[in-house]
Order: structure tokens, then sequence, then C-alpha cells
């Protein structure tokens, strides 16, 4: 059944007053209606254009390829970070003055040691358990040498030198 004047008249007991104001206030729901269709049709055209531009700037991109290059982006900076701890390694180890940094640097646990912002934590703790440990790694500075230098003359010599000299005129001490 159709919502009209002439279905809502067949209605037993109402006036036509009433059916005026029925049928205004319809077609104010009516109008309602259409303005909110119109606006449901406006936001649609908003989202078409703004889509359109999207897809603009998309065109020619594939996917797969910057898969691949942010792949390969986040392989080249782990192998950065990875050299730049290297190279910490390195430096540390020869200013800690080890005999041989290879070797140290294989004693060494990588899993405790984390390079952040340019700094290396979890190796002051493993080199000083080293030094104790490894002692072959980490020489003493050797005293300098103490006594005349080869082939300079005595100061003085003592009885025993000087009975040697007597004997071997031509070595010198």
């Amino acid at each position: 059944m159709a919502f009209t004047r002439k279905a809502i008249s067949s209605i037993e007991g109402l006036t036509s007053e009433q059916i005026d104001k029925i049928m205004n206030l319809h077609g104010t729901s009516m109008a309602d209606y259409q303005l909110k269709s119109e606006f449901d049709t406006a936001v649609q055209v908003e989202v078409d254009k703004k889509t359109g531009e999207i897809s603009k700037q998309f065109e020619g991109v594939d996917l797969k390829t910057l898969k691949e290059q942010a792949a390969q982006a986040e392989k080249l900076q782990k192998d950065l970070e990875s050299t730049k701890l290297n190279y910490t390694l390195e430096n540390k180890l020869i200013k800690e003055g080890v005999v041989n940094a290879k070797a140290v640097r294989a004693l060494l646990d990588s899993s405790k040691i984390e390079f952040k912002d340019g700094n290396v934590t979890g190796l002051d703790e493993q080199i000083t358990a080293l030094k104790e440990s490894e002692p072959w790694a980490f020489p003493k500075a050797q005293p300098a040498a103490q006594g005349r230098p080869q082939g300079a003359p005595a100061a003085q010599l003592t009885g025993v030198e000087a009975e040697f000299l007597k004997r071997n005129p031509g070595l010198k001490i």
C-alpha cells in the first residue's frame, strides 16, 4: 500500500484536517530523506574523487619491488650496525693492549654485547673477566731494562770483570 492521500482517506474515522496534518508530516520526513540522500551522494562523489587522486599517486608503483627494497634497506641497516660494532670492538681491544684481537674476540660472548646509539654495553665486564681468566691475552707492560746498554763502557769494573778483560783483551763487555 502506497502512502498517498487517497490511501489515508480510506481509513475510517479520519477527518480531512487530520489527513492534511499527516500528509504535512510525511512531506517533512520525505524532505529530510531527500536531504540525506543528496548528502550521501555528495559524500560518495568526494570519496571517489579522493580515491582517484590517491590511485594516481601510486600509479606505476610495484608493491613487490617496494617490499624487496624495504627488505634490502633493512639488511643494509643491520650490516651497518654490525660493521660499527666490529669497528668499536676492535678499537676497544687494541686500546686494552691485547696480543691478538681476533683470538680475544673469539673468547667474548657476543650475545651479551649490544651496540646502541654508538655505545657498546656488556663489553667492559667481559674484558675485565678475561684479564683475570686469560692473562696471556693482556700482557703487562715490560719494565724498562736496568743496567747499562750493550756496548757502553762500564762505569767501574769489579775485580772479576777486570781480571776477565786482562785474559780476553779483544772482548768488549
